[in-house]
């Protein structure tokens, strides 16, 4: 099961109507129009978690979130072109204001070689590629994740970067915001419920 997938399905087909969201219909629909950028409060008016629905294959722009709860759901292929940075060191009126983003992907995510920083938990049907070049000699810079990530068709690590310290190419910083506070879609994920099959691949040796 997909259960990640199947959560923001059902989100998508059960919308609340801002701002009246609650236990039984607890998300907000949004559109997303690929290639803008993600607001700085993802949330709604009233701090309810907002689900952000595209209709296709989707580019997602460096994005800077201060508040709220919100999930990006794209119903095909995405590209990370820019950093998706949480920006902290403000107070919070409810744990819904704290930025917790998580990208549900029906297809594949592949991550620019520009892209050095993601804020935010992956999940895709498909695989989640480092490098969008490849060979990746582009791709020389470290890129830190700070999430989880999930990846039904397994995972390209393509990051070339050396710093003769054994410091990682890709470097992933689980959150305990996933698990505190999950994001629409993501609540059967962190729980276990959810089964994600991952495949193993050789990845780029690193010189």
């Amino acid at each position: 099961n997909d259960t990640a997938v199947e959560s923001v399905e059902y989100a998508v087909a059960h919308p609340a109507t801002e701002p009246n969201c609650n236990d039984s219909t607890p998300y907000v629909i949004k559109p997303y129009i690929s290639g803008s950028v993600l607001p700085v409060d993802l949330g709604a008016t009233d701090a309810c978690p907002v689900m952000y629905k595209t209709t296709g294959a989707t580019t997602l722009p460096a994005s800077s979130i201060t508040f709220g709860r919100g999930t990006l759901y794209v119903p095909g292929d995405l590209l990370i072109t820019g950093n998706i940075i949480n920006t902290y060191g403000v107070s919070y009126s409810s744990i819904n204001k704290i930025p917790n983003l998580g990208i549900v992907v029906k297809g594949n995510i592949t991550i620019a070689a520009g892209v050095t920083q993601i804020d935010a938990s992956l999940h895709a049907t498909g695989k989640i590629k480092t490098c969008d070049s490849y060979p990746s000699v582009a791709c020389a810079q470290k890129l830190t994740i700070r999430g989880k990530l999930a990846a039904g068709g397994g995972f390209e690590l393509g990051r070339n970067y050396f710093s003769g310290s054994n410091d990682p190419a890709e470097l992933v910083i689980g959150s305990g915001l996933i698990e505190a506070f999950p994001p629409p879609g993501f609540t059967d994920v962190s729980s276990g419920a959810g089964v994600t099959q991952t495949v193993s691949n050789e990845s780029n040796p690193r010189f």
